[in-house]
């Protein structure tokens, strides 16, 4: 067997830290609809009788408790799956299923997604399907790995060569942003939560709405430089070849210092408009 690819380590862990993350935002609510149901128990016998607050802390409860079965199942299902290329086939598992399509039963390989944003591959056979998002780790090195497979057996009338390149290119820019978003993420959030802070701090004493105006313009910049790189990974893309540019790293940090200077004098000068507007109206 060949190299084995796996979705990548936030959807393993996710399978058990994001029902922990869940569970704990379900805490508080959790404890005050039991409170509520408790207290009124021997006053009230409909649950019409109880207040407003209690039905909202009741539908958050609920909503929480249904986003928390759904995260977990998406991250355990995926955290399950491996694909391979074998010397005749590409085979897929899960916890319960293998799938073994051959190449010569290979009809077609097709993209779904947004740019930038995301989307799946599907290898398509006569009988089974298979479908990978860009989350699976090196999605990209698979596909071009598969290409090769193919062209190897004289069966590159499996793919179209120009669709086939742009879902090659969109996936090796995800696995790129993938690689560039673990590595700065602890970065990202601590400057996330810090502009919050700030926000919140000098909203209590002008308008609450500075927080939700202000506080992710670190996810904002992040947004952009994300853009910047697969627009210039695009661009240095080449089809004739199928060549596809590797990382710059230098390249990337001297655009995330430009671009969180640039953030970061936009974020002063909208905090001083809004605080000298708020001074001057209230």
């Amino acid at each position: 067997m060949g190299k084995e690819y796996r979705y990548r380590a936030h959807i393993r862990w996710g399978q058990y830290v994001f029902p922990a993350f869940f569970a704990a935002m379900a805490a508080l609510p959790g404890y005050r609809v039991v409170d509520y149901l408790v207290s009124y128990a021997s006053i009230n016998s409909h649950i019409a009788d109880l207040s407003g607050e209690f039905l909202a802390l009741y539908v958050l409860l609920v909503f929480t408790i249904l986003m928390t079965l759904v995260v977990w199942y998406l991250c355990y299902r995926l955290a399950g799956v491996r694909v391979a290329i074998e010397d005749d086939a590409v085979v897929y598992r899960n916890r319960l299923i293998e799938k073994r399509i051959r190449f010569d039963d290979i009809r077609g390989i097709k993209f779904s997604g947004i740019p930038y944003v995301g989307g799946w591959a599907s290898i398509v056979s006569g009988r089974d399907n298979i479908r990978l998002t860009v989350v699976l780790e090196d999605i990209g090195g698979f596909l071009q790995e598969l290409k090769a497979s193919l062209d190897q057996r004289g069966l590159s009338d499996r793919y179209d060569e120009a669709r086939f390149f742009h879902l090659v290119k969109m996936t090796v820019n995800a696995d790129q942003s993938w690689a560039r978003a673990y590595e700065i993420f602890w970065k990202l959030a601590g400057l996330t939560l810090l502009s919050a802070a700030i926000s919140v701090a000098i909203a209590v004493g002008t308008d609450a709405i500075l927080w939700a105006a202000l506080a992710p313009w670190p996810l904002i910049v992040y947004i952009w430089t994300e853009i910047v790189f697969m627009r210039r990974a695009a661009k240095a893309s080449v089809r004739e070849s199928f060549a596809f540019p590797q990382r710059d790293v230098a390249h990337e940090r001297a655009v995330y210092r430009k671009a969180l200077v640039l953030g970061t004098v936009f974020y002063l000068v909208t905090l001083l408009l809004i605080v000298s507007v708020s001074i001057l109206l209230f």
